[in-house]
């Protein structure tokens, strides 16, 4: 069981890494196009 509960924790831990780096990487992308929508 042990090892069971260490991999479902990794996966949390890399889905918690992934959404955190794709919230990091939108951000910008986001505010850009906002931007340049306002400027068409």
């Amino acid at each position: 069981m042990h090892s069971g509960t260490q991999s479902q924790a990794h996966i949390l831990a890399l889905k918690a890494t992934w959404d955190a780096l794709w919230d990091e990487y939108l951000k910008p992308r986001w505010h850009r196009q906002r931007l340049g929508l306002h400027h068409a």
